[in-house]
């Protein structure tokens, strides 16, 4: 059994009357993976940002190779050798990916001249797998986000750390990446590293973690070997319950409804990620899934049903003929809302209140001649965010201080609830969301497709897509490049599709 490298005894963190951890005792051993679970809100992230130096306890101690340490701040953190992946990357876009790797932290020679070569050596020669490395000097908004969040990763093993905390690493990458960045980790535990690693996934924290530690609000469950526990009972410790199972079937139409319709549509300027060769139905009261590597035209396709990129070919919704560019007002006026890949930065007002938030999109019935009410907004808003279930301590919280879970359950219920759509866009619908609110968004859709929505679901978690899809597309370097129907989905031949592999 290794040794106890880092410790912590009855760790505490309150936000005024809020007690986001409450007397977590826990231990982490050198040379190990430790995952830790939990629904969303139950103090993850707050628990390793005190760990690292972000927010300071309330009370309670953090130990470090059997001495106390009290962090100012987390460049303490840093010069004991720990780093931090958080949840939301910290990247400049402008700056290139080594630009971005080095900052704060630059070799600089005589005359102040920056030595990004060396760097880029230095690099190099700490990489565990030669999988890790990126174009180094390509810009940040240049690259794919699963490039993005290798250069993460990278940031903090140029500082040569020895303690990795990782906060859902995986959430933005494709079952391929996945697969990858599960092997790196592996190496670098060979290499001697010791890692704690926030998932969702329980698959993978039963791949790779030697132990694992479940919070339910704020309070340590259990610690445990990996090899002692099972998903069921993790789940039952997460959620204090078993999963709910899915009930929905998708009513039968002989006779159905065209909501939007693409054919050989594409874009007319090369960029990357662009369409190339569209072409592919939405039904109402159906979910359509689309699979794709990253990059493959997903985004450039949700930009065009928006109204947002100009296009050529041929584009029909509602059975009416889309010219080039219609434009985002047009798109919403007829009935077409979008839970986006981004939250925080394309769904959501993050300095803003929940309330607020609800009622984008929707100013005029809820601001008469620009004035606020409160209690009509919360009158009105209130019922959505209950629907959904999204927790916070009240309506005019800030949403930028919810967890990514409920943040994600906010803008289901604005764009569910608030604006009634005739067809749903939800791209990445339950990335870094926990098994409760994944169960209550699936659960949602089903029952929205029941309704006859038309529903566009863009995943890079295939099992989401096996399960929810009645019909799949998948994406390849800009085309439509393969269509499954239900009795078709296999994830061996849907796999060799997104690689251009084959064409079904």
């Amino acid at each position: 059994m290794s040794t106890v490298l880092l410790e912590t005894k009855n760790l505490t963190k309150c936000f005024g009357a809020l007690k986001a951890n409450s007397e977590i005792s826990w231990s982490l051993r050198q040379g190990t993976i430790h995952g830790i679970v939990g629904e969303n809100g139950c103090g993850k992230s707050t628990f390793l940002k005190m760990l690292f130096g972000l927010y300071r306890p309330t009370s309670g101690e953090i130990w470090l190779k059997n001495k106390e340490v009290e962090w100012r701040g987390p460049l303490d953190a840093i010069e004991s050798k720990m780093g931090m992946v958080q949840q939301h990357f910290a990247l400049i876009e402008n700056l290139s990916a080594i630009q971005n790797i080095i900052l704060g932290a630059e070799p600089v020679g005589r005359l102040g001249v920056l030595k990004e070569k060396e760097a880029i050596a230095q690099l190099e020669s700490l990489l565990p797998s030669p999988s890790l490395k990126v174009p180094w000097h390509t810009r940040v908004s240049e690259l794919p986000v699963g490039q993005q969040q290798k250069i993460e990763l990278l940031k903090i093993l140029y500082r040569q750390s020895e303690i990795l905390f990782l906060d859902e690493p995986t959430a933005v990458l494709t079952p391929q990446e996945i697969e990858d960045f599960l092997e790196i980790l592996k190496l670098l535990r060979k290499q001697g590293k010791t890692l704690v690693l926030i998932s969702h996934k329980l698959a993978e924290i039963k791949e790779v973690c030697d132990e694992v530690t479940v919070l339910r609000a704020g309070k340590l469950i259990y610690q445990k070997p990996i090899h002692e526990t099972h998903e069921r009972e993790m789940v039952r410790a997460m959620m204090g319950r078993d999963r709910t199972a899915l009930t929905s079937e998708r009513s039968k139409n002989d006779q159905p409804v065209i909501l939007l319709e693409m054919n050989k549509v594409h874009e007319k300027t090369f960029s990357r990620g662009q369409c190339q060769d569209m072409s592919l139905q939405l039904q109402a009261g159906e979910i359509l899934g689309i699979a794709g590597i990253d990059g493959s035209g997903q985004k450039h396709f949700v930009e065009i049903v928006l109204g947002l990129r100009p296009f050529a070919g041929e584009f029909k919704l509602f059975n009416q003929a889309i010219e080039h560019s219609y434009g985002p007002l047009r798109a919403r006026e007829m009935g077409i809302s979008i839970v986006p890949e981004e939250r925080l930065k394309e769904g959501l007002w993050g300095s803003e209140s929940c309330a607020v938030n609800l009622s984008l999109g929707l100013e005029d019935p809820l601001f008469p001649f620009g004035i606020v009410d409160q209690k009509k907004l919360e009158k009105n808003v209130g019922p959505w965010a209950v629907e959904f279930d999204v927790r916070f301590q009240g309506l005019f919280q800030e949403a930028q201080t919810l967890s990514g879970g409920n943040q994600q359950k906010l803008i289901f219920a604005r764009e569910v609830m608030g604006k009634r759509p005739k067809i749903l866009i939800c791209h990445q619908p339950t990335r870094g969301v926990d098994l409760g609110a994944i169960d209550l968004i699936h659960q949602k859709l089903l029952d929205l497709r029941a309704a006859g929505i038309g529903i566009i679901v863009i995943s890079s978690d295939l099992d989401e897509l096996f399960l929810l899809s009645d019909r799949m597309v998948v994406f390849y370097e800009g085309r439509s490049f393969a269509h499954f129907h239900r009795t078709q989905f296999d994830p061996r031949h849907v796999g060799m599709a997104m690689t251009g592999l084959t064409q079904k």
